[in-house]
């Protein structure tokens, strides 16, 4: 009798693992496109403000607005 509990016992556990995953929905909805476009113009652009850089810190001391997209997965 001890041995019916033990295979049922160890089944019941297998079978358990076998349909656990199939509870996880992997299935996300996609999230919403969001746009913000602030009425700012860019005064200097990404090469010219890389040029700024000359191997060591560099004070900057005027506003400097870049324009650019940010892409990410």
């Amino acid at each position: 009798m001890k041995k019916h509990i033990k295979i049922l016992s160890v089944l019941s556990v297998v079978i358990g693992m076998l349909y656990l995953p199939a509870c996880i929905d992997y299935d996300f909805a996609e999230p919403e496109k969001a746009t913000y476009n602030p009425d700012i113009e860019a005064n200097t652009t990404i090469e010219e403000l890389k040029d700024l850089y000359t191997g060591e810190l560099t004070l900057i001391e005027d506003d400097v607005v870049i324009k650019g997209t940010v892409i990410a997965n």
